[in-house]
């Protein structure tokens, strides 16, 4: 198998013939029709079909070896030149040239060389942007070029994923310049079109028939949207499956086309699946399958090295990180994150990536990955953004995730405001969102308003030894004082000593930072300063105020080692609460703001700009929108500098005077009259004045509860795509990453996927018997395609214990009546253990119903024998009768639950009686949403969760999806539980102290083996395991 440790040295060794191209312009420098020029091609052709071992013993496979030196692509190339003074310069260009040797291209190919040896497929998922398209264009073409009467194909769910710069459209470049540039030309008589080529040409025989002749290997594109049958019959060398986490027919074209390419399950020809979690629902579900059980689809198995936790578990497919291939360097055109040779520096690359190897892994097993995961609407990483969590940086945010280098483009607005973002981001422009690359200048977006913390940040001040450390609290009074050094302070290293001038008519502001002085740093002293010593300034001197203004972001070292001022917003502030970013505004502006003396005017001068777009984006909390301004000036010596000013409109100049102020009496005395003015334009709005494109850098997204979110105060939309945010801007409430984390586990964790039974429950003699199922159809993913089989099966993840008290298990479920259904609804029935005080874990699912049989009669049959099995009743959503109509008939009513007291606390304008079940409001399906979040975030200790406890994958699929839009069976069938618990809470007799809870609760293990002391009734053929909650 593959050593993805394996590092590989010296590796231009690989690429002689590319690099000879490159010196010299062509591959082969002997005259054509020479045995040397015959021989170089047919060594040429070996090493592209069987590989090439290097002198030191070093082998790539020959795919890879075509690939390196017969395939240029565009790239960046970083070449060293000559500035005006002759010194070297690194200049950054995108050229056509030969691609680099990278670790997991290596990786990539010797796994397809391992995959045809062992007569197996290959599954891939990825990262974006790892360059397959060019890999599979190049592997097209060694077949079409080397192999005579070869068939290659390429499919995907539309013809543009092949045509339009598709992996078609790079083995059409390849093979242009093949032709022009080695000895391996072929003619394209007979087809010769943008989704077929074939070499042959037609001659005329003996007889005056047309004949084709030539090579007659041959490169297919076929688009299998919506017919997965187009795919059968075709025998190819190679099959590449392009964009397949955007194909909702790959699981089923995959199974047509495999007789083609094998012979009992040995396959002869291969094919290959790639592609990112980049859609939703069935569009994933083929690629996220056949990743996590290879086996299934005849594809080779790898050890998932790559999610923590899963190293000697369950097989996965091939995985890309985005950590790997990542050629990035910095100005001097030094990798970063690779060496020299193209091997993956791990640790300092994952470091880069922020831990994105965990994530990505999720965009190729989870529809919540599809979730945008590697969605291409991103933000520059520095960028301000605002959420209902308060202020951050986009990449120091929990929520937020890098997802790859892209191309950033600067929206600037007419009062100045900046934001860098990837030119598909949505922005609002007040009625709705448009992708940046739609907007052009003229265009008005919308501004949002900064959403404050509430929480007060705390800065480490380091002591003299580390018993001396202390947390200083970042309160309303060192915010002031912070915006006034900011502004008119200064620091001397040496001595340690704390300056601040002051305007001699400011007597309130120099008398406000005086007794802070005294309070926090000692007697000050003061002295004048300034022009005709017009100005007062307030020194202290402290040994340690060192490491102090350190601490407080507040000093930096010069280029000559000194320590001086560092003007600029510290990041504890922007995260304050609203009070303190006031007090610090109000500091800030009192030391280089102004007012003027009419009243009519506020505004700030630096030099420091990146200081007003900071303070721009404070304002907009404020609802303040300011406007910033640059222009060159020349001082009185002569020397000519950029002013940079941020002014406020007239019309906030009272919203100023009354949340944020000067501290100086004079300043406000001139503001003191000023009152609002008639408004005459809406500043919440703006229009674009340029769009340019900036850099190639990491991009970020984010996770937010209304999808909406400020980007330096720009309104703009997260992850999900702009046709979703047209239509809504509610989000899932559920915790959606703790979540994803559960469900990655469960499917990567062989145990815990084995930690259930799957069967069928049968009545002998009134007798409920436990059926196992050697097929395991449960339904174990959502939603569920359209071409499976939606009967479904029971799921056992504990039995039920010996006399199981009636009430110890509840059920909830949402049913349906309809025998055909033209939506993907399923009916669902949740069997729930409740707290009893023998038992150390408590409230679990414990088993699960979810299908559609052929009949609705069926599914309630299934329900019925699952509740007298547990002993349980259950609630059950009531607007469908046909259930209770069965039950009835099987006298077996006392097994559904009478209508809850609890609703009319819930809804007082309920009038509802129909006698069993609970009907569905919008207010009682608000109230159980709520429930069921509290009851997933509940805090069971050890670092678990409620959620921890669940084992349904659909269900955790359901929880991560969940929107009012789809249909989440399970979903309802425990909210119907919730409505239960609360409505039994009120009548349970038997009660643990919460301290006894606690104790049993934090001493046991999850997971246990099931306690032999009671078998239930099962018919079983073989040996099995039964994984339990409990002892």
């Amino acid at each position: 198998m593959v050593d993805f440790s394996k590092k590989i040295y010296n590796t231009d060794k690989f690429r002689s013939p590319a690099l000879s191209f490159l010196a010299t312009g062509a591959y082969c420098n002997y005259p054509k029709g020479t045995s040397e020029y015959f021989s170089f091609w047919e060594t040429e052709m070996d090493r592209c079909i069987n590989g090439f071992t290097a002198d030191d013993g070093d082998y790539i496979t020959g795919y890879n070896y075509f690939y390196l030196n017969y395939c240029p692509i565009q790239r960046i190339i970083y070449k060293i030149t000559k500035d005006a003074k002759g010194h070297d310069v690194v200049k950054k260009t995108r050229e056509t040239a030969f691609p680099d040797f990278y670790d997991y291209d290596y990786y990539y190919f010797l796994s397809i060389e391992e995959a045809e040896k062992q007569g197996k497929h290959l599954c891939v998922a990825k990262a974006r942007r790892k360059g397959f398209s060019y890999k599979g264009g190049a592997m097209l073409c060694r077949n079409f070029f080397l192999i005579p009467n070869s068939k290659s194909y390429v499919y995907a769910a539309n013809k543009q994923y092949l045509t339009e710069d598709g992996i078609l459209t790079k083995a059409w470049d390849y093979m242009d310049f093949i032709d022009g540039n080695t000895a391996w030309g072929k003619k394209r008589q007979v087809s010769n079109t943008s989704m077929r080529r074939r070499a042959s040409m037609l001659v005329t025989d003996d007889y005056g028939n047309k004949v084709e002749t030539g090579y007659k290997s041959e490169i297919m594109g076929v688009s299998i949207k919506d017919n997965p049958d187009s795919v059968r019959g075709k025998a190819g060398k190679l099959i590449l499956w392009e964009e397949a986490g955007s194909n909702n027919q790959l699981e089923a074209a995959w199974q047509i086309a495999r007789p083609s390419v094998e012979q009992d399950g040995v396959a002869f020809g291969l094919m290959i699946m790639f592609g990112t979690g980049g859609d939703e629902g069935d569009n994933v579900a083929g690629l996220r399958n056949a990743f996590y059980d290879p086996k299934a689809f005849n594809c080779i198995e790898f050890d998932n090295i790559w999610d923590e936790g899963a190293q000697g578990g369950k097989p996965c497919g091939f995985f890309v990180p985005q950590h790997t291939n990542l050629d990035i360097r910095d100005e001097n055109g030094k990798r970063l994150y690779m060496d020299e040779d193209g091997n993956t520096l791990h640790e300092k690359a994952r470091e880069f990536i922020l831990n994105l190897r965990e994530e990505e892994l999720k965009s190729a097993k989870s529809s919540q990955q599809v979730d945008r995961y590697c969605a291409e609407h991103c933000l520059d990483k520095n960028t301000w953004i605002s959420t209902e969590d308060g202020v951050s940086r986009i990449k120091d945010n929990p929520k937020a995730w890098m997802t790859g280098i892209r191309k950033i483009y600067e929206v600037t607005t007419e009062d100045g405001t900046k934001v860098l973002a990837t030119d598909n981001h949505p922005f609002f422009n007040g009625e709705k969102y448009i992708c940046l690359r739609d907007l052009k200048v003229g265009d008005t977006i919308k501004y949002y308003n900064t959403i404050f913390s509430t929480e007060y940040q705390y800065v480490e001040i380091p002591g003299l030894i580390p018993a001396t450390n202390f947390k200083l609290k970042i309160d309303e009074d060192w915010a002031k004082f912070i915006g006034l050094f900011l502004g008119d302070g200064s620091f001397y290293g040496k001595q340690g000593k704390i300056s601040v001038i002051f305007d001699k008519k400011d007597i309130s502001s120099f008398k406000w930072c005086s007794e802070f002085f005294i309070k926090n740093f000692g007697n000050a002293t003061v002295s004048d300063s300034g022009k005709n010593k017009g100005a007062w300034e307030l020194n202290v001197t402290r040994i340690n105020s060192t490491n102090v203004f350190k601490a407080l972001d507040l000093i930096k070292s010069s280029s000559s080692g000194t320590l001086k001022r560092y003007v600029h917003v510290p990041e504890y502030i922007m995260k304050s609460p609203k009070s303190v970013v006031a007090a610090f505004l109000s500091g800030l502006f009192d030391s280089d703001g102004f007012s003027t003396k009419d009243g009519t005017r506020i505004g700030f001068f630096s030099k420091n700009i990146e200081l007003l777009y900071d303070m721009q984006f404070l304002l907009r909390g404020f609802d303040i929108h300011a406007k910033i301004s640059s222009r060159q000036q020349k001082n009185g010596n002569g020397y000519v500098y950029t002013e940079n000013k941020l002014n406020l409109h007239k019309i906030d100049i009272p919203v100023f005077r009354e949340q944020i102020g000067f501290l100086s009496d004079r300043k406000n005395n001139n503001i003191e009259l000023s009152s609002a003015v008639r408004k005459t334009k809406d500043y919440h709005y703006s229009k674009i004045t340029s769009i340019e494109y900036i850099k190639e850098d990491e991009a970020w997204d984010i996770e937010t509860s209304t999808h909406a979110l400020s980007a330096n105060g720009i309104w703009v939309h997260n992850s999900e795509t702009p046709a979703e945010a047209f239509t809504e801007l509610s989000g899932n409430i559920f915790p959606k990453k703790e979540l994803q984390k559960q469900l990655a586990k469960i499917r990567t964790n062989k145990k815990l996927a084995n930690a259930k039974q799957v069967g069928f429950l049968t009545e002998v003699k009134g007798e409920i018997v436990w059926n196992i199922s050697k097929n395991k159809n449960d339904i174990k993913e959502f939603p569920l395609p359209k071409t499976a089989d939606p009967t479904g099966a029971v799921v056992i993840w504990e039995h039920p214990v010996k006399d199981a008290p009636f009430g110890l298990y509840v059920a909830g479920i949402d049913p349906y009546d309809q025998d055909q259904s033209g939506t993907n609804s399923l009916g669902c029935c949740l069997i729930y253990k409740r707290f009893q005080d023998f038992e150390s874990y408590q409230d679990v699912i414990v088993a699960e119903y979810t299908g559609r049989p052929k009949t609705a009669e069926e599914f309630y049959e299934n329900v019925r024998k699952l509740l007298k099995y547990y002993n349980a009743k259950a609630m059950v959503e009531n607007q469908n009768t046909g259930i209770f109509t069965y039950f009835n008939n099987k006298h077996c009513n006392y097994l559904l639950a009478d209508q809850p007291d609890i609703i009319r606390d819930i809804t007082n304008s309920s009038k509802v009686n129909r006698g069993k079940g609970c009907h569905m409001t919008k207010e009682i399906k608000a109230w159980g949403i709520d429930r069921i979040k509290e009851w997933l975030e509940e805090d069971l200790g050890n670092d678990t969760l409620r959620l921890n406890t669940i084992m349904s994958e659909p269900l955790l699929e359901e929880l991560i999806k969940y929107n009012e839009k789809i249909n989440v069976d399970r979903v309802m069938a425990l909210l119907q539980i919730m409505i239960y618990k609360e409505q039994l809470y009120n009548y349970q007799v038997k009660q643990k102290t919460e301290k006894e809870k606690q104790i049993r609760l934090f001493n046991a293990p999850l997971f246990k083996n099931y306690d032999n002391t009671y078998e239930p009734q099962i018919n079983n053929s073989f040996s099995t395991t039964t994984y339990m909650f409990t002892n």
